[in-house]
């Protein structure tokens, strides 16, 4: 008899081993997908298309979801300015998606804060200074989990943050990025937000080194669109330097 009352577990169990193959068959797809990105957006819809199918089949794990904001985050990066607000928008709410399966996800704080400042790039002041709070409170949390996070993600943005924001201090920018800089030396975006800030500063010496640093990477599979985007801002930034 007690045998017989648990036999009907059997095909849960069975039903969520399915699941679970299910969902890492889709990640691994959608991952696959992902890595094509610099040779076609279509490839980044794909990828969302699966790592959603992926989402649902799992629906404790966060990484579906906040890979689904970095691919929106990367299609707002390379979209017109017309589109850009509405795909930074669908990569915020992916993000929340991955922080209601786990409050702690790393990925969750970081990608809705690279959206959300993203899509306050082209904002006035007064909702820039609405979103500050929060968009550090999420950098925060991201960078007291895993300061090493997308190739020190949490302090570059932070680091932009405060160069960027209204209550802007270079001096903070520059600590950040330096911060960002020891997790990824290499990262083709952290060198030329750095060498950005350092220009203002009229730090010429230690800013060309970075942005030829950047001129002479040679791309991550998958990162060949963002490093010729960098390495093209690399050069104008170059270029604004004046001659000594």
């Amino acid at each position: 008899m007690k045998r017989a009352r648990y036999l009907w577990l059997v095909p849960m169990f069975l039903l969520v081993m399915v699941a679970a193959l299910y969902a890492q068959d889709a990640l691994q797809q959608a991952d696959a997908a992902w890595l094509k990105r610099s040779a076609s957006d279509q490839y980044a819809y794909d990828a969302i298309k699966l790592y959603e199918q992926a989402g649902q089949a799992a629906p404790t794990n966060d990484v579906p979801w906040y890979q689904i904001a970095r691919a929106y985050q990367f299609l707002g990066r390379f979209a017109p300015a017309a589109a850009k607000d509405a795909l930074f928008a669908k990569g915020m709410d992916a993000a929340k998606k991955a922080l209601a399966v786990n409050p702690n996800s790393v990925g969750g704080h970081y990608w809705y804060s690279a959206c959300l400042s993203r899509w306050l790039e082209s904002k006035g002041v007064t909702t820039k200074l609405k979103h500050l709070g929060e968009l550090k409170s999420h950098l925060m949390a991201a960078r007291k989990i895993d300061p090493a996070f997308f190739f020190g993600g949490p302090a570059r943005v932070l680091g932009m943050i405060a160069f960027k924001s209204p209550l802007a201090s270079n001096k903070e920018a520059i600590q950040y990025l330096h911060e960002s800089l020891k997790y990824a030396p290499d990262y083709s975006l952290t060198l030329v937000n750095l060498g950005e800030v350092l220009i203002k500063e009229k730090q010429y010496v230690e800013a060309k080194q970075h942005l030829q640093k950047v001129l002479a990477l040679s791309p991550l599979p998958g990162f060949e669109r963002e490093l010729a985007d960098d390495q093209d801002l690399a050069k104008k930034l170059l270029a604004s330097i004046p001659a000594s």
